[in-house]
């Protein structure tokens, strides 16, 4: 009887514990095309950059950074760091001040600040919502 009484009690505890550590989901919500202009990830969102369109123009005689070092055409900044996207093919070599992501998804939490550096990129993010 009393190891009934310690069995059912272990039980519900463990019932307890598992629905209050039970996993969030993520709901799809919107795709958005983010520029130089910097946008913040919003409360109980997440953002997946999915791709980049990197700016190639014509003129490369401007002293733009942009124009002027192949690897800014693909770089991005996230909370004030400038980043380039490894994969994309653009850059050459290693450049002072920007870190390489990984190959891959790069997910972006809420409250996180992104942009392009160069205002004729854009990347596509996926925006998801964040549910219990």
């Amino acid at each position: 009887m009393k190891f009934t009484k310690y069995l059912l009690a272990f039980l519900i505890i463990g019932l307890f514990i598992q629905s209050k550590a039970s996993a969030q989901t993520l709901t799809f919500s919107q795709v958005l095309l983010i520029s130089s202009v910097q946008d913040t990830v919003p409360p109980g969102k997440v953002w997946k950059i999915s791709g980049m369109v990197a700016d190639f123009p014509y003129n490369t005689t401007t002293a733009s950074n942009c124009t002027t070092a192949g690897y800014a055409k693909s770089a991005i900044n996230i909370n004030g760091n400038q980043y380039y996207l490894s994969g994309s093919g653009i850059a050459s070599g290693t450049a002072s001040g920007l870190f390489t992501l990984p190959d891959g998804p790069v997910w972006l939490p809420a409250g996180t600040r992104f942009s392009t550096v160069c205002p004729g990129s854009l990347v596509s993010i996926l925006e998801f919502t964040i549910t219990p």
